[in-house]
């Protein structure tokens, strides 16, 4: 949130970060990377300026893409390996003197990645799968200062803020769930993730958690609209809704929306539909780069969005006003503003 400083109910919020080895010290060093600038910067902030709590939005760790040499060249093949000092070192950078919501971005799903190295600074050794989604469920145990929904914990899901009489409601989701070839990429580690217990494979077990998240979503909102004074709602998760990217500069700009979840807002706000001083946000990453922007829906709500996948990974090429006014696409939807 855009918040001056020393108010109360500001908070940090960041995703795409953990890539590459982060050295937790404050000496600065030329040829540090960016996620071991990036957290000390973070962590200088907070300890100058007061924040009530922070969200990590996802994509806490980058497995490695291994290379190898094919006719003298060197090229990326589909072979990913997991650092484990990286692994560790990334999350070891974080501050540890502020709360810290951890989301899950579709790199921590990630499955059937092996440990590429042992290491002396992790005490975690499972070689088994969805290890990237095991190790962060057990540092966030062993971390009082860190939250992690479970699927039945509504405390991890969200946050009141109150200021001047007026509450904004923060929801902390997993956005994961929304992007439809999910399942062939993550069905075995978000089962694991919500401890399953049903029956359903497939698009039917997608279709069926959505319907449960969008149920755990309104009892709070009922909740909270219950105290009254519910002026912003504020979703946190690792996807945009809609976005622009260019991976790389020259290359052909593409316009994505997420269905899904654009549908699952706006049956949120047709739920609300009586109150149209509600204000609605969205707070991502995934895009590697800082972009804002509003959402119009066919349903009359505008939504303000801020993808801030700027946490420390490799960023990508520039996206302006300017240069997507011949991206081509029947359902694009918003504007970067």
């Amino acid at each position: 949130m855009n918040s001056k400083l020393g108010e109360v109910g500001s908070f940090i919020h960041f995703g795409c970060w953990n890539k590459h080895l982060c050295i937790n010290s404050d000496d600065s060093n030329p040829d540090d990377s960016g996620i071991t600038r990036v957290m000390r910067g973070l962590r200088h902030f907070i300890t100058e300026h007061k924040r009530d709590f922070m969200i990590v939005a996802g994509d806490n760790y980058y497995p490695n893409i291994s290379k190898e040499k094919k006719d003298g060249i060197k090229i990326k093949i589909k072979i990913k390996k997991i650092v484990k000092k990286n692994l560790c070192s990334g999350l070891n950078c974080l501050p540890k003197n502020i709360t810290t919501y951890l989301l899950l971005g579709n790199h921590d799903l990630e499955d059937n990645i092996k440990l590429e190295t042992e290491s002396t600074t992790c005490d975690y050794n499972d070689n088994l799968k969805c290890c990237i989604l095991k190790f962060q469920q057990n540092y966030v145990k062993k971390n009082k200062n860190m939250i992690m929904d479970d699927y039945t914990n509504d405390t991890a899901l969200h946050k009141v803020i109150e200021k001047n009489g007026n509450k904004t409601l923060v929801l902390m989701i997993d956005t994961n769930i929304y992007e439809k070839d999910s399942i062939k990429k993550f069905e075995n580690c978000l089962k694991l993730l919500e401890n399953y217990k049903g029956t359903n494979e497939g698009e039917n077990y997608r279709q069926e958690i959505m319907e449960k998240h969008y149920n755990r979503i309104i009892n709070i909102i009922n909740k909270v609209h219950e105290m009254g004074n519910l002026k912003n709602i504020v979703f946190v998760g690792h996807h945009p809704i809609s976005r622009y990217v260019r991976k790389e500069e020259g290359s052909q700009i593409k316009y994505v929306y997420m269905e899904d979840f654009g549908n699952m807002v706006m049956k949120v706000y047709e739920y609300l539909k009586g109150n149209y001083d509600i204000n609605f946000y969205n707070l991502c990453a995934d895009t590697h780069l800082y972009q804002k922007g509003k959402i119009k829906f066919v349903n009359g709500l505008v939504l303000e969005q801020h993808i801030c996948g700027t946490g420390g990974t490799d960023l990508d090429a520039e996206v302006t006003v300017d240069n997507i006014s011949n991206v081509n696409s029947n359902n694009r939807i918003g504007n970067i503003i």
